[in-house]
């Protein structure tokens, strides 16, 4: 099983190296490593794989903290891919290695994470925002609800979304849309999104 993960994992690189010329943008690759042991993590890690996502905040600190991923892990990179819960915050943004956090889906929420995260440490955390354009509502995912033009989102509560400038401790690495499967005009929604984005001041 340790072998096929790293033959597999460089499988998925060679294709991503493949399509990287098509596109022009450098890609991220995230193994979910959610259930899995620490055997396997670190595995994975030594056929180069360096960004792992949880998606449960007890599971992700107890293996950013393992003796085994410490020593043998010393460059990886956790993303947290759960959904957030105001009360475990603190414990999240203990995590050692903390790379970025998928799942910002209110105004609270990146509040709590900037104030949290700033008060012990100096680099900003990479969050992305959780953007529903398609009026979706989820049972178990919320997310900011998008508005006309450049006005800023809000979330499920009403509240205006915050340009993460205004939360000095986190920084805006990109933003996920919650778009119906099989949707045909997504394209425009991710190109009028971008146009946005611009509008607001945010090089991307």
């Amino acid at each position: 099983m340790l072998r096929m993960i790293s033959k597999n994992i460089k499988n998925v690189t060679c294709r991503i190296e493949a399509a990287v010329p098509f596109n022009g943008r450098l890609p991220r690759l995230v193994a979910v490593s959610k259930e899995k042991p620490v055997e396997m993590i670190i595995e994975a890690y030594e056929a180069g794989q360096r960004c792992f996502g949880e998606n449960k905040i007890n599971d992700l600190l107890e293996k950013s903290r393992d003796p085994r991923v410490v020593s043998s892990c010393p460059e990886i990179q956790w993303h947290f891919i759960g959904r957030i819960q105001s009360n475990k915050i603190r414990k999240l943004t203990a995590v050692n290695n903390l790379s970025m956090v998928e799942t910002v889906d209110s105004v609270d929420h990146a509040d709590l994470l900037s104030s949290s995260w700033g008060a012990t440490h100096e680099r900003p955390l990479s969050v992305l925002i959780q953007v529903n354009t398609s009026g979706e509502k989820p049972p178990f995912m919320s997310s900011v609800v998008p508005t006309p033009n450049t006005e800023l989102p809000k979330d499920e509560n009403g509240k205006p979304l915050k340009p993460c400038c205004a939360c000095p401790d986190t920084r805006l690495a990109r933003d996920q849309c919650i778009i119906i499967y099989g949707e045909d005009n997504c394209l425009d929604y991710i190109e009028a999104h971008k146009d946005c984005l611009r509008k607001l001041g945010f090089n991307i």
